[in-house]
């Protein structure tokens, strides 16, 4: 993944780091700023400890920073796990003055909070309005590889009912795979369509995603992360909901305009079972849609 791998140059000194590409601007970066703010306002009570957790803030920020620049639009960053990759580059999650005992209890309750707020920060700021109040399956993915499965920072994890209820559906709005939704889209689609204008040539503007798939989505969360990036590149309306953590189970939304394209990167990185396909274009007859191939 782009920021583990960013982390790893910065934190060795390895060739490629984007430091290394940036120069001096990289001391311009806004996280890296904060960054060297709170170190100097932090107090000195364990000289190695607050020095290397420096150096891990300094690498996962300069990692943030790498995704952060590939993203078209900023609004986009608390709806997604950059809102979870820019809370982990917080000095604070790494090192909090204090006694061994209090700067480890600290660290902990910070953590917990941090990661809880960035979470529901996804629900509050979704990249579509049909998403408002699910946590982005994305980033609730990234959380779990990176901060709850991770054995240096047991004390930090959230109870599993914290982590179950943020998986949860919402319950007070209308969800993107009712009939009702489905129809809303559709009809908002088929206005979309009959507002496009022919250009000089007389043809019709592409008209984008045709292609509905939904079904049970098994695949391990790091995997999730790159398959998420694929999809939202490739189609519209993304949806991971998380279904069973245990299986590694999620529930998959989401519009394409090649069916098959679509199919090819999903068995790329999992399983999908139990798949429905409807037309967008055709009024419920999802007879159009034609069959998976078999192997």
């Amino acid at each position: 993944m782009r920021l583990g791998l960013e982390a790893v140059r910065t934190y060795w000194n390895f060739s490629g780091r984007l430091a290394e590409e940036l120069g001096e601007e990289a001391h311009n970066l806004p996280l890296l700023q904060d960054l060297e703010a709170m170190y100097r306002e932090t107090p000195v009570t364990e000289t190695g400890t607050r020095e290397s957790a420096y150096r891990e803030s300094y690498a996962l920020a300069l990692a943030a920073e790498r995704v952060r620049r590939i993203i078209a639009d900023e609004s986009l960053e608390q709806g997604t796990m950059v809102a979870i990759m820019v809370a982990l580059a917080d000095y604070r999650f790494h090192y909090r003055a204090g006694s061994e005992l209090t700067d480890v209890t600290a660290r902990a309750e910070f953590r917990r909070a941090t990661m809880r707020r960035a979470l529901e920060g996804t629900a509050q700021n979704p990249p579509l309005p049909e998403l408002k109040g699910y946590v982005d399956a994305g980033a609730l993915g990234f959380y779990l590889a990176a901060v709850q499965s991770n054995p240096r920072w047991m004390s930090s994890r959230m109870p599993a009912q914290e982590v179950y209820a943020l998986a949860e559906p919402p319950t007070d709005v209308t969800k993107p795979n009712s009939t009702s939704a489905r129809k809303a889209r559709k009809t908002e689609g088929t206005q979309d369509q009959a507002e496009h204008h022919n250009d000089a040539t007389g043809t019709r503007e592409n008209p984008g995603s045709i292609w509905e798939i939904m079904g049970t989505l098994t695949i391990d969360p790091l995997t999730l992360v790159q398959l998420r990036a694929e999809l939202e590149e490739l189609g519209d309306s993304l949806l991971l909901t998380p279904l069973d953590f245990k299986n590694n189970m999620w529930t998959l939304h989401v519009h394409v305009p090649s069916l098959e394209e679509a199919r090819k990167v999903i068995a790329h990185y999992g399983v999908l079972a139990d798949e429905r396909v409807s037309s967008l274009t055709v009024h419920e007859d999802e007879s159009a849609a034609p069959s998976r191939s078999q192997d």
